[in-house]
């Protein structure tokens, strides 16, 4: 309805978000062709919805945390590092693998504007206590090459 938005709706995700700049948007739910409306979102909202449960949440946030990748940035927000790695492996496209249950205690608030792989890495080591090994690509049996997996390690002794 005259709007800018970003909508994040993935295949292997259980959970599809909207979060809108400016205008309106309508939220429904479908089901047996009937219609039914969910919400209606203001500009500087976030709606989450989860697949499995069907569970909403409609949240007032900062839409530049979900909309910046169209100026190339990437931006974390007090993100559990889960969701870091998510986006790193889409943003890269490599599978980002964490290694150690400790992990899921880390969370991050950065921006990162046109840096590789290796140099987000870097900083990520630097600021936490992880270690990020990398896997290089192989030859499959069908001649096309796999994707670079990093797995993320918990520094010992930290």
């Amino acid at each position: 309805l005259g709007t800018s938005f970003n909508v994040k709706a993935y295949a292997d995700d259980v959970e599809f978000e909207t979060t809108l700049e400016s205008g309106e948007v309508v939220v429904l739910k479908t089901d047996n062709a009937i219609q039914t409306e969910i919400c209606k979102m203001v500009p500087g909202e976030h709606f989450v919805i989860d697949e499995t449960t069907n569970k909403y949440s409609l949240n007032a946030e900062d839409p530049s945390k979900y909309v910046s990748w169209k100026e190339g940035k990437l931006v974390f927000k007090e993100d559990r590092i889960e969701k870091v790695a998510e986006l790193l492996s889409r943003w890269y496209n490599v599978d980002i693998v964490l290694k150690d249950t400790e992990l899921s205690d880390l969370t991050y608030t950065a921006t990162f504007v046109d840096e590789s792989l290796s140099q987000v890495l870097d900083m990520l080591e630097a600021i936490s206590p992880i270690s990020c090994v990398v896997s290089e690509r192989y030859k499959q049996a069908d001649g096309t090459f796999s994707k670079k997996e990093i797995s993320i390690y918990t520094k010992k002794g930290n």
